[in-house]
């Protein structure tokens, strides 16, 4: 409208049991196969990384240093990266917290990610959850079930695992000062990413 987009908001009255993986499965199915339209921006996560990390408040030099070259690592990764699966639009950050229960079946919401790139991205934070944050994995095998493919099983993984891991680390880097009680977590996780200890267990940010 007037060189602007709008967006019309429904109300969801909260009813129905708890969205669980199948749940996101058949939803993530569904916004994967929506008609791709010119006004959704390009997929490009690292934009993300590394306003986080340039907004950092009292991080450790040192800190600061490898998280840089690990936004190199992976962004040079990533840009060889082949995908199994063909560009579409994805939500960005689909997990269980981004559903909402409702009378006809749960919605998806936060909507600010929504891009055009790789389906295999929609897939990787519950696959993440269940390797880095103790989700139960039966909530990713009902996923990865119904929408028909396991990204844990494809050989670009790794990388997009990477990915997702340094963005939920990066995301209190503007906080630190205000919430220091982010920091023990921070340091744990960062430990594990330079001791390339992917079974270490990481516990959400309070």
């Amino acid at each position: 409208v007037g060189g602007h987009l709008a967006t019309l908001w429904q109300e969801v009255p909260a009813a129905g049991p708890p969205p669980d993986g199948a749940d996101l499965g058949g939803l993530l199915r569904q916004v994967h196969s929506l008609p791709v339209p010119s006004t959704l921006p390009e997929w490009r996560p690292m934009e993300d990384v590394r306003r986080r990390l340039a907004d950092a408040e009292e991080l450790d030099a040192a800190d600061r240093a490898f998280l840089e070259q690990r936004c190199d690592d992976v962004e040079d990764r990533l840009g060889r990266l082949e995908f199994a699966l063909p560009r579409s639009v994805v939500h960005g950050d689909a997990h269980l917290g981004n559903l909402i229960p409702g009378p006809d079946g749960p919605v998806l919401c936060d909507l600010d990610s929504l891009c055009v790139g790789p389906p295999e991205w929609d897939l990787t934070p519950m696959a993440v959850g269940m390797l880095r944050l103790g989700a139960p994995p039966e909530r990713y095998r009902a996923l990865a079930e119904v929408y028909g493919f396991d990204v844990t099983a494809w050989p670009g993984f790794q990388v997009l695992r990477d990915l997702r891991e340094l963005k939920i680390t990066v995301s209190v880097l503007p906080i630190l000062r205000s919430n220091p009680g982010v920091r023990e977590q921070l340091r744990s996780r960062l430990r594990s990413m330079r001791e390339g200890d992917a079974a270490a267990q990481w516990q959400p940010y309070q």
